[in-house]
């Protein structure tokens, strides 16, 4: 897997060559550590708030949404590890939560996008 740093107006033209065929955008975390990537989303968002693109083409079908990844976009934040999600709804994020900068980061992608 290449993984490359893009800015935002990288992803800007790479939204512009993916119009219309593109439906849908997933947000994730990724159960992971800081700066550990999954090829499986388009997008992985570091805890300094880079993104990180496992593609060129954001068409490509990538294994993020389960039954759900056909013209859609797989967004996700490099983190929560051991987080929890409990039945009452209360989320513990563990050891290694989303940081500011990586929210910030993908309220910053879905508006480009």
């Amino acid at each position: 897997m290449v993984t490359k740093r893009i800015t935002l107006d990288e992803l800007r033209q790479l939204a512009a060559r993916a119009r219309g065929n593109i439906d849908k955008i997933y947000l994730h975390w990724t159960a992971g550590n800081y700066h550990q990537f999954f090829s499986d989303y388009h997008l992985n968002i570091d805890s300094d708030g880079a993104v990180m693109a496992t593609t060129d083409d954001l068409t490509e079908y990538k294994a993020h949404t389960w039954r759900r990844n056909s013209r859609a976009i797989g967004i996700a934040l490099a983190c929560c590890v051991d987080a929890v999600a409990h039945a009452d709804g209360h989320i513990d994020f563990g050891n290694v939560p989303p940081t500011e900068l990586q929210i910030d980061s993908m309220a910053k992608v879905v508006a480009v996008l």
